[in-house]
């Protein structure tokens, strides 16, 4: 326990898995204000615990203010973290509800920079990434996790990018729907495939799930972490159906996003995004690229005409555009994994010299 200027006659530690509730009072060392056990706890649920201080008479509920959620096993692995660790941490909001029936409750996971514990006068950006549940270095991220939270603290700590907060927001069966619903051509195509398919309910799922990342999960973290709330300091990014949204929510909510990161995305979708939502000012920080093997090849194309449509609007490649054709790279998780450090470094880079 930390010292909070006062020593508790008495500290327990109320651990709850599933339904049951184990408390275990920690042992004082010494006359100091430190209060320490022991426990060993194995189990691929999840652990929620706090502590219960007493002091003149008083019982209060504590929660540890490095390790507020703990995620052991599936999805993530993690371990309880303390300040000299150096390490940025991550944390669940499990199944966060949307106002909408057609938007399903999913996980949204915060990773936390190294420094966030240490600094608690400290804000800092926030990048929010669609399929939440592929960006971390854990074993459970289907097809091979983006290890965004280990390549992050890599770059922070070679101060090769500024501190900043990364918000994975879990997709669902309706995919597809909640983030390409906006495109025509996705609604012909799904009518195409299913005669039974109603284009109205699927471009209202875009139109929902638009207003869930920034009407409910952007609100929550601004909130729960201590966040740069403003657009300046606020991004987006994905990959494949991800990268469109990307794009989608930053070049229709510039108020909100003014970065962007869109790997691998293309064919029809972009050419809705250019000839329906292609900003007419130049306030966002784009990323853009894609690779030439299997599907990518098919998306490049379009990708190209992404990106002569943006310079064709004003943007400046090496300025406030990076594109990036990425030679050998095939539409799979290790190849944007690979990936990673561009695409922070450009958007969150710190200049050097700095």
């Amino acid at each position: 326990m930390p010292d909070e200027g006062y020593t508790p006659k008495r500290v327990t530690l109320c651990v709850r898995t599933d339904k049951h509730i184990k408390k275990t009072v920690l042992k004082k060392a010494g006359k100091s204000s430190v209060f320490w056990a022991k426990v060993k706890k194995n189990t691929n649920s999840r652990i929620d615990y706090w502590y219960e201080t007493e002091a003149d008479g008083q019982t209060t509920r504590e929660l540890d203010p490095l390790n507020r959620v703990i995620v052991y096993a599936n999805p993530l692995v993690s371990t309880i973290k303390r300040v000299s660790d150096g390490l940025g941490s991550l944390e669940l909001i499990p199944l966060l509800p949307s106002e909408s029936p057609l938007i399903y409750r999913r996980d949204i996971t915060i990773y936390l920079p190294p420094e966030y514990a240490a600094n608690p006068e400290k804000r800092y950006p926030v990048l929010y990434m669609q399929d939440g549940q592929q960006l971390w270095d854990s074993s459970a991220c289907a097809y091979g996790g983006w290890k965004m939270d280990k390549v992050a603290n890599e770059l922070i700590a070679a101060g090769e990018i500024e501190p900043i907060i990364i918000v994975g927001i879990n997709n669902s069966s309706r995919r597809d729907d909640e983030l390409m619903g906006w495109s025509a051509y996705h609604r012909a195509d799904s009518v195409k495939s299913n005669a039974k398919a109603d284009p109205e309910r699927i471009l209202q799922t875009a139109v929902d799930f638009e207003s869930y990342v920034i009407g409910t999960v952007k609100p929550l973290i601004d909130c729960m972490y201590r966040t740069k709330p403003e657009a300046e300091f606020t991004g987006t990014g994905g990959s494949s159906s991800g990268a469109m949204e990307a794009l989608y929510l930053g070049f229709r909510n510039s108020s909100t996003f003014s970065k962007i990161a869109a790997l691998s995305g293309g064919e029809a979708y972009y050419d809705d995004l250019i000839s329906e939502y292609l900003p007419t000012d130049r306030s966002l920080k784009i990323y853009l690229d894609c690779g030439d093997q299997n599907l990518d090849a098919q998306l490049l194309t379009a990708s190209v005409r992404m990106r002569d449509a943006l310079v064709a609007t004003g943007y400046t490649e090496g300025a406030d555009l990076q594109w990036n054709l990425v030679e050998g790279a095939g539409h799979n998780e290790a190849a944007w994994a690979a990936r990673v450090p561009e695409f922070l470094k450009f958007l969150h880079g710190i200049p050097k010299g700095n």
